[in-house]
């Protein structure tokens, strides 16, 4: 992961939980990624101890992020996104590093209820129907959301590995085509030096 920092599927939750986030999603090899790396390296860790902003990367090339690849849509490397981790928003913002800088400055934090200013009306309603529950009532809530996550979270791990199967099927499949159009080029060539042979005796 050029320059490292990387979010994973691995630490996605924990360096998310609670924060605003603003991400690039990057292609090792893709010039356009390799020009801006060395601007986003500065702005994430101009942010790296930050309690309300993360500003991170994903490495689209590795395999194992294809789930959180897809959490925004994706045309072209590098792509750029912000907001609440779970209900990303594209950024169409400009490219240059005073841009980026400016627009990560302007990102507040989540909706809470320590931040309702930064609540727009719909959630301001859930969050104060939160606030009204009782304790008892709220933690079996949290219990059945967390059991509900933990769910979603095996669905990703068995769909990950589904696709790691399928990866490494089609990248065997791959070598056995060069191998076996490598060794007809080499028999039609050895056909070829026959041929030529007989020709001169």
């Amino acid at each position: 992961c050029n320059f490292g920092g990387c979010i994973t599927p691995e630490n996605f939750h924990e360096k998310t939980k609670g924060k605003t986030v603003f991400l690039e999603f990057f292609y090792q090899g893709c010039p356009y990624s390799e020009l801006i790396a060395s601007d986003w390296a500065d702005i994430m860790n101009e942010y790296k101890n930050d309690e309300s902003l993360l500003v991170g990367k994903v490495d689209c090339s590795d395999i194992n992020s294809i789930m959180l690849c897809g959490m925004v849509p994706i045309s072209g490397y590098p792509t750029f996104a912000y907001g609440d981790p779970n209900n990303l928003k594209k950024y169409e913002g400009e490219r240059s590093k005073a841009g980026l800088a400016q627009f990560a400055r302007e990102l507040g934090p989540l909706c809470g209820p320590m931040n309702r200013k930064w609540c727009d009306e719909i959630q301001l309603k859930k969050l104060d129907q939160f606030m009204k529950m009782g304790s008892s009532k709220l933690e079996k809530f949290i219990m059945k959301k967390e059991k509900k996550l933990r769910k979603e979270k095996e669905k990703f791990e068995e769909l990950k590995e589904k696709l790691k199967g399928k990866y490494e099927r089609a990248r065997e499949e791959k070598e056995k085509a060069i191998k076996g159009k490598s060794e007809d080029q080499e028999g039609k060539l050895d056909e070829e030096v026959k041929f030529d042979e007989m020709n001169k005796e």
